[in-house]
């Protein structure tokens, strides 16, 4: 190579080297490609206790939620009473609240009032059970096998369950109260009970098993005044041990 080519070849790389250190001849900076916002994720509703009722109501009564709606009666949907005592305790369970037997309507409905059943609409339970309050009770929701002994919140009439071997030791609560019932026996039929027919009113009331003392709790919530500001009579304790069953 002659000394004029070398020559050249080192002035064309001062040059080359003169550019890149020249901050007036870089290029401009490419500016950033805006990246596409990521899409953001509504959280999911909370479920409203329209929608709770309405998944208990389908569970219990095992009808689709579809045909569950506010203005349905209960007993539209297939419900009788111990269908209806179901449907609030697992509905006090589910939402961690208590029901008062006064807050469903008048125990001693006046004659050829429809029963309950007949007379509850969802869109009516729905709207007792939002102003329910927190549960009190403190005991553990225990999942009891079905071995034919007495579980914990199970429910039935009482000349079955006071049937069942109790080994936990749970006391059987007339829901709704055997008073109130022995009461309203009596105003339909326009006179005193009868000893069998006390006996024959005990045996098929609903009774649910508690323990003692969240049977202690229960039986002291209900007994207190109504937020109507109508008074219940003092009462005597209503739960029994299933040890001897009646006949």
């Amino acid at each position: 190579m002659s000394q004029t080519s070398i020559i050249c070849l080192r002035f064309a790389l001062l040059t080359l080297l003169l550019t890149a250190c020249d901050p007036k001849s870089s290029p401009a900076p490419t500016p950033p490609v805006a990246q596409p916002a990521a899409p953001t994720l509504s959280e999911p509703s909370p479920t409203t206790p329209l929608a709770a009722v309405q998944s208990i109501i389908a569970r219990q009564l095992k009808v689709p939620v579809a045909s569950i709606k506010p203005e349905s009666t209960l007993a539209s949907l297939g419900a009788d009473d111990l269908d209806v005592v179901e449907i609030v305790m697992a509905t006090e369970e589910a939402l961690d609240i208590t029901i008062p037997d006064e807050a469903l309507g008048p125990i001693q409905a006046p004659p050829g009032t429809p029963p309950l059943p007949a007379r509850l609409t969802v869109g009516a339970f729905v709207g007792i059970a939002s102003e329910a309050p927190q549960a009190k009770f403190t005991s553990p929701k225990l999942d009891e096998p079905h071995d034919g002994t007495l579980r914990l919140a199970q429910v039935g009439a009482y000349q079955d369950l006071s049937q069942l071997p109790n080994p936990r030791g749970y006391e059987l609560v007339f829901v709704p109260e055997l008073s109130a019932l022995e009461a309203a026996a009596a105003q339909k039929l326009g006179q005193k009970l009868t000893g069998p027919e006390r006996l024959t009113l005990k045996n098929k009331a609903i009774v649910m098993a508690m323990p003692p003392a969240d049977a202690a709790k229960f039986k002291e919530q209900r007994s207190r005044p109504a937020a109507t500001g109508v008074t219940t009579a003092p009462h005597a304790p209503e739960s029994v041990a299933p040890a001897t069953p009646l006949k």
